[in-house]
């Protein structure tokens, strides 16, 4: 049962960005099991449990990122992750890409949110066709986001413009990709037991986002 992450995970992390190697981890890996492996995996298991359960209807799959980086994507960095992931998506086939929950930790801090990095160029295109057009479904996400401070709109703009929308949804309109991310520093939920519930909530508010998006991405499937 998860527990909480410690001061010695977020040691860990920090270790990472300052000594990636693998023979630093190598030397580090009872600290990495049992600080940052173990916690993620059951933070993760009991969260993708409990969203299985709050939607009965939906298929979800579950993903835990490895430490070690792919070895064909280093980009001249070192082996090692120092940010740290678990995404929980839907049905995926090499046609479709569409939104994920995501929770992550760094050594600054961890985040909560919902990603569209993977939609297509048609996919987004109807995206801004839908803002441009009225779509009401999309101006009440918009709303409802609106409404809270906790989780924010991301993703890189374009540097031209895609048109003029009303205000509530023209930083919608410029989004190359689209996420959405609550960021905090560690604290006493992350510290504890209540991060579990803390990611359901977290991620049944984006769940209608998540919904659109999926939506979205099969439509032009």
């Amino acid at each position: 049962m998860f527990q909480g992450f410690s001061d010695r995970t977020v040691d860990f992390l920090w270790g990472v960005r300052f000594n990636n190697s693998r023979e630093w981890l190598n030397e580090h890996k009872q600290e990495y099991q049992q600080e940052v492996q173990i916690p993620l995996r059951e933070l993760a298991n009991e969260v993708f449990e409990q969203m299985k359960q709050r939607y009965p209807d939906m298929y979800f799959q579950l993903h835990i990122s490895r430490i070690y980086r792919d070895a064909r994507r280093l980009f001249g960095r070192g082996p090692l992750k120092e940010d740290l992931w678990f995404s929980v998506y839907g049905a995926r086939d090499v046609r479709y890409c569409g939104p994920e929950f995501f929770f992550d930790i760094t050594p600054e801090g961890y985040g909560i949110g919902m990603g569209v990095w993977s939609a297509d160029a048609a996919a987004m295109k109807h995206y801004r066709e839908d803002i441009l057009s009225g779509n009401q479904k999309i101006k009440a996400l918009a709303e409802q986001l609106a409404k809270q401070e906790k989780i924010e709109l991301r993703g890189e703009n374009f540097a031209k413009s895609k048109g003029n929308t009303e205000p509530i949804l023209q930083p919608w309109l410029q989004k190359k990709k689209v996420y959405f991310e609550c960021e905090r520093p560690y604290d006493e939920i992350s510290h504890s037991e209540k991060l579990v519930q803390e990611l359901v909530d977290g991620f049944s508010f984006l769940y209608p986002y998540y919904c659109y998006f999926d939506d979205l991405c099969r439509r032009i499937d």
